[in-house]
């Protein structure tokens, strides 16, 4: 988590290669994955995504990765979700969607991707 967190890729890569688990959550339901995308290290969550994170999974709030990578602006990182199969129609807690973040932070890129995979409001 710590290494996510840093966006220490190669640490969190040998954590993992010595049995971290990669779906642990801290105490917010959060994942490494979510904490890669959160704190803005798009290259450690690809390699969480390449190793197998859960591309689905939700915190507390029931946010997930795409979420947070569409609030954030990472096109690339929400083609690779959707790539991997994370679902586009899913809502928070709050019923909020990827689209809805992306809408609101007006990242139109990611607004284009995910209206290519059928997201809406």
């Amino acid at each position: 988590m710590i290494a996510a967190f840093d966006g220490h890729t190669r640490i969190a890569e040998i954590l993992i290669d010595k049995g971290a688990e990669i779906e642990a959550r801290g105490g917010n339901g959060w994942t490494a994955l979510m904490v890669a995308v959160f704190n803005r290290h798009p290259d450690t969550a690809e390699m969480l995504i390449a190793r197998g994170a859960d591309v689905n999974a939700k915190d507390n709030d029931g946010k997930t990765v795409l979420m947070w990578a569409a609030d954030k602006g990472f096109e690339h990182l929400a083609g690779v979700l959707l790539e991997k199969v994370a679902d586009p129609h899913v809502k928070s807690g709050k019923g909020v969607t990827a689209l809805s973040y992306a809408l609101r932070s007006d990242h139109a890129k990611v607004i284009e991707l995910l209206k290519k995979a059928g997201a809406k409001e």
